[in-house]
């Protein structure tokens, strides 16, 4: 196996070499084993203009490569680095074109060897990243990134990217490997021996975090746990100043309106009364609705539904407020996001993708994507996972959460099934937050996808009149409504309501006589 790797990044005057634009720096790390042995850098001389806009973008002017060496005078050296090495970078396909076409153009041979795409490789081994630019993964990952868009600066934090990529592959469970080694070829990196390559010792984490089922190696599922009970304190001193809330929030500030809804709400749960209430903007009506909602499930052994219309607000509960309360409530509490079945993974229908050739690259990609996610998530939503197109992706088509769960032959899988754990999970949940469509839709089809519960606090409820008629209501339209009269008729023509006539005429006559 290689174990040379060449990461390349260039800056151009544009991305079209086969119409005349030209390079004007590139920038190389070299990386043997898990070091960065050696690094290259140059301007490059483009006899022609550098657009405005690559200036701006780069921070490259005209200036800058007026002196530069030509191409020519540096691809004997880049040839001597790429020699027996892997060419990685970020886009790889725009690099690697632009570099064989200067190749060409001054008499050198093009490069022909392995490739590796970070791209690619950042989509599949961190498959829950919020974006694949490279300032976006070196934030997220926090790599330092000096000089954006400058080849130099742009070549090592790729070189910093692929070594944890690397290590990230070295770290995966046998069988996640093997079964991306199975679909690589469809791939644009040329990542088979790396995939190949045993690393035992590196095996001892990965088995501690994931468990093998079926096949497949996914990620440990914890024991879930019986609360004990705890002494319910503190509710009324939540929100003043001193209270457990600026406790852990330095910048927090009472609101007179933040106390008056959670006693709103909390009357309401304790009186078994509803209440309308209408919070003004900076209320903070999240938290004056979940403190109650929380202090009374736990007292009471209620479960409280929450409903929301926006998936932004489900991540603000979710991963923002519910974390917070947390850290401050005086007592553990568990709290679940329901959405509908075809939000969640189907381990089965995943597994049974893996047995045939990917038909496409997205395909390949989101199989690949998967594999890794699988280690990682506890709920299988498509919400967590960056794939091309999301929910309305073909590949999700073919692998999301359907009706066959309780088949008979979908029964073996029923354990890990993610939809299935997440209705489990909101059995035993405090507080489930859910969406209006699965609130409305459980309530018309009585399909028992949420718990019984009698207490739903439903935020964003401007919403509602629209939703309930789509859900609760009858549609009606004019061709529907043109074909029943036209079925009725009239007293002279051969409807329903001229038969009627002659049937009462009838049998007007027989009862005179």
């Amino acid at each position: 196996m290689l174990n040379k790797y060449v990461i390349i990044d260039t800056e151009t005057t544009g991305n079209a070499p086969q119409k005349g634009d030209k390079m004007i720096q590139i920038g190389a790390v070299i990386i043997e084993g898990d070091e960065i042995t050696d690094t290259f850098s140059t301007y490059i001389q483009p006899f022609q203009h550098i657009p405005v806009f690559i200036q701006q973008l780069t921070g490259i002017s005209q200036q800058d490569v007026e002196d530069a060496p030509v191409f020519s005078e540096v691809a004997p050296q880049l040839l001597s680095i790429l020699k027996d090495a892997v060419f990685v970078a970020h886009n790889v396909s725009f690099h690697l074109n632009f570099l064989n076409e200067e190749f060409k153009q001054a008499g050198f041979p093009a490069f022909h060897g392995p490739v590796i795409d970070t791209v690619e490789w950042a989509r599949i081994l961190y498959p829950s990243a919020p974006g694949y630019q490279l300032s976006q993964l070196a934030d997220w990952l926090d790599i330092q990134h000096h000089n954006p868009h400058q080849a130099d600066s742009d070549a090592f934090v790729t070189a910093e990217l692929w070594l944890r990529l690397k290590h990230k592959i070295m770290s995966l469970p046998k069988t996640t490997r093997k079964q991306l080694h199975s679909i690589a070829h469809v791939l644009d990196s040329d990542i088979g021996p790396l995939l190949s390559t045993s690393y035992e010792q590196k095996q001892a984490y990965a088995i501690r975090e994931h468990e093998l089922f079926r096949g497949l190696a996914i990620k440990r599922q914890e024991e879930r746990e019986t609360p004990a009970h705890y002494e319910l304190k503190g509710e009324s001193s939540f929100f003043v100043e001193g209270g457990l809330l600026s406790s852990v929030w330095e910048d927090y500030e009472k609101r007179d309106g933040q106390v008056k809804m959670a006693e709103a709400v909390r009357t309401a749960f304790y009186d078994q009364e509803h209440a309308l209430i209408e919070a003004g903007t900076g209320t903070g009506k999240t938290l004056s609705y979940l403190v109650p909602a929380l202090y009374f499930a736990k007292s009471t052994g209620e479960k409280v539904v929450i409903s929301t219309h926006t998936i932004t607000l489900q991540d603000q509960l979710m991963y923002k407020e519910i974390p917070l309360l947390q850290k401050t409530l005086p007592f553990p509490f568990r709290s679940v996001l329901l959405k509908g079945r075809h939000h969640y993974l189907c381990l089965r229908k995943l597994k049974e993708l893996l047995t045939v050739s990917p038909s496409t690259y997205e395909e390949a990609l989101g199989l690949a994507q998967s594999l890794v996610w699988i280690l990682e998530t506890d709920t299988g939503d498509v919400e967590e996972i960056n794939i091309a197109g999301g929910v309305s992706s073909t590949f999700w088509e073919k692998v999301k959460s359907d009706e066959t769960i309780y088949m008979e032959s979908s029964r073996p899988w029923l354990e890990k099934n993610f939809y299935h754990r997440a209705k489990e999970n909101a059995r035993h949940a405090d507080v489930i937050i859910t969406n209006h469509a699965l609130l409305f839709s459980d309530l018309s089809n009585n399909n028992g996808v949420l718990p019984r519960s009698k207490y739903v606090i439903i935020d964003e409820a401007h919403h509602l009149g629209e939703l309930a008629s789509v859900y609760l209501g009858r549609g009606m339209d004019y061709f529907s409504m043109n074909q029943i009269l036209n079925k009725i008729g009239i007293q002279k023509e051969s409807g329903l309501f001229h038969r009627l006539m002659v049937y009462e005429q009838t049998d007007y006559h027989h009862f005179s006589t």
